[in-house]
């Protein structure tokens, strides 16, 4: 009985609770970098970080629900951009290192 309902708390209530927080970083992340213009108190709009979660959990569900392969293709995208993003600034290090060292 104790781990049926540790399951369903993980299903219902832990697991839409990190997406939810993860998906409010996102989207602060991406208004400040999108929209440089904040308020007095250093702040971008607390509505177009909500419009950016939004639109990327909503995102992530289309993208879900058209199945597996969708997901995998997306997150095989992201991956390779990533790395290709830390590759650069490693490379870019170097670069820098080599010329004014």
């Amino acid at each position: 009985m104790c781990a049926f309902l540790y399951s369903w708390i993980i299903a219902s209530v832990v697991n839409p609770a990190s997406t939810a927080a993860v998906s409010i970083i996102f989207g602060e992340y991406v208004s400040r970098a999108a929209f440089s213009g904040e308020d007095s108190y250093g702040y971008s709009s607390i509505w177009l970080q909500r419009c950016f979660s939004l639109l990327a959990l909503w995102t992530a569900i289309v993208l879900n629900s058209f199945g597996t392969r969708w997901g995998l293709m997306v997150n095989n995208i992201c991956t390779i951009l990533k790395l290709l993003g830390v590759g650069s600034v490693f490379l870019l290090g170097v670069f820098v290192i080599s010329i004014f060292h």
